[in-house]
């Protein structure tokens, strides 16, 4: 899927992949580089986990409706067919934990298990992305131990509202 809609997008996965670059340089992503559209089949492939954050905030501010599949634990594709197929999501914290909303995991040999997990509580949004696990029970544990974490020692305060005058001099 992912080949053919970098095809449908840039002509060749080759071109996709060059402009995936330019994108994460732009989003100062010093410390990532796509070698093909999926991730999955190239040893000079890879990422920080600070990148990922960067990538995954662009993607969620520029994009809030990715929410609106991230947060799908289950449902058929081709539902009016003689032939439906049932998705079940990877991330098997969704609707299991208040706020959390997305956004990936994965599995790669080199990588281990990871994931990308952002969570909203208290008008706060929080991104955690870890790397490296053995197991997807622990990957998701200690993703969420930073969540917590982060919604324990931090919360936003309003300071001043955009357009509001604290002084003329």
């Amino acid at each position: 899927c992912a080949v053919l809609l970098a095809e449908s997008i840039s002509g060749s996965e080759k071109e996709f992949v060059k402009k995936m670059n330019s994108k994460a340089k732009e989003l100062g992503a010093n410390n990532t580089f796509f070698s093909d559209c999926s991730g999955l089949s190239d040893n000079d492939h890879y990422t920080t986990s600070y990148d990922l954050a960067l990538i995954s905030i662009e993607l969620v501010t520029k994009y809030p409706k990715v929410f609106e599949y991230t947060n799908i634990r289950e449902d058929y594709i081709r539902k009016n067919t003689e032939n439906p197929f049932w998705l079940v999501n990877t991330n098997k914290l969704i609707g299991r934990v208040e706020g959390l909303n997305g956004l990936k995991t994965g599995y790669t040999s080199f990588s281990g298990y990871c994931i990308t997990l952002s969570m909203k509580q208290n008008n706060m949004s929080l991104i955690s992305v870890v790397f490296g696990y053995d197991n997807a029970t622990t990957r998701n544990a200690e993703s969420l131990e930073l969540l917590r974490y982060g919604f324990s020692n931090y919360k936003v305060e309003k300071i001043i509202s955009k357009g509001e005058i604290l002084e003329s001099i």
